[in-house]
């Protein structure tokens, strides 16, 4: 689950009241900090693998996830969140505006040929 940045906030000041009431603050500042950047990382469309999409996308599932990653590799990389819901069936503009907070496509230069 991917959190958006008003819920990473959400979370650190209900961790900073609660750690500040029992005394086991260190443990859960250090927790905290540990999680921060997978929390705020975004998923990228033209690189993660279905399994992370189908996780992490609201209203996407094992179908639909597939279905991107398997669009992504027959017809190359995505330029726009746009352009995913123009050639993913069942990928609409109300999915990609309720993850837009979620989800990138980075620009194929800068994607990592390796995977």
């Amino acid at each position: 689950m991917i959190f958006g940045l008003s819920e990473v906030r959400g979370i650190f000041f209900w961790l900073l009241w609660s750690c500040s009431l029992n005394g086991r603050g260190i443990f859960f500042w250090l927790l905290l900090l540990s999680a921060l950047p997978a929390l705020a990382e975004k998923l990228d469309l033209n690189r993660d693998s279905w399994r992370e999409i189908a996780e992490r996308m609201v209203l996407v599932g094992e179908k639909r996830a597939k279905a991107i990653v398997s669009e992504r590799k027959r017809h190359g990389p995505f330029s726009s969140l746009e352009e995913v819901a123009d050639r993913v069936k069942g990928i609409g503009p109300k999915i990609i505006e309720k993850n837009r907070d979620r989800v990138t496509v980075k620009r194929p230069a800068l994607c990592d040929q390796d995977g």
